[in-house]
């Protein structure tokens, strides 16, 4: 085993991943002597150094992007008396396409609503299931299942509600 190797292994700030979720309980930074980005693999395992928080894939960065842009959008945007989107509801759904990326499910449209609310879509091709998560202002959040486009059902919910929701589209 090389020097980089033996420093990876023996640091306290190195995780070993052998599940796709990944815990998004670290909230505070901390110091490591050892580069970012860098990683060891040896034949049994994998251990990956992540300093700060939890990595986004290049579709959430770009769901995000496109979630941030909605802010530029003026009360009547569509001309038939449509809200404008808060900030707050902004800051939810990119809290919810964070939470989704944590579980490697993909945002795959995003939309204003004439409530001020930003519509989520998800899908899984082979399940075969769709869902539809409305981020509303007043934090009363609807979600809308779909199976093989037929609609299943309707309701309410919260992002701590994400998981059961992410569970069904999976078909868990």
């Amino acid at each position: 085993m090389n020097n980089s190797s033996n420093l990876l292994a023996r640091s306290a700030h190195w995780e070993l991943f052998s599940h796709p979720t990944i815990n998004e309980s670290r909230t505070t930074p901390y110091k490591s002597k050892v580069p970012e980005g860098t990683f060891s693999n040896d034949t049994s395992r994998v251990v990956i150094h992540y300093p700060y928080k939890n990595p986004l894939s290049v579709q959430a960065h770009r769901v995000i992007a496109s979630l941030k842009e909605f802010s530029a959008l003026q009360e009547n945007w569509d001309s038939y008396g449509a809200e404008r989107i808060s900030n707050a509801v902004i800051a939810d759904a990119v809290s919810l396409v964070k939470k989704l990326d944590a579980l490697r499910q993909e945002v795959y449209f995003v939309a204003p609503g004439p409530n001020g609310e930003l519509s989520l879509e998800l899908e899984n091709k082979t399940t075969n299931r769709s869902l539809e998560i409305l981020v509303y202002p007043d934090k009363q959040w609807k979600y809308l299942r779909f199976e093989a486009k037929d609609f299943i059902s309707q309701g309410s919910m919260t992002i701590q509600d994400i998981r059961s929701h992410w569970y069904w589209l999976n078909g868990r």
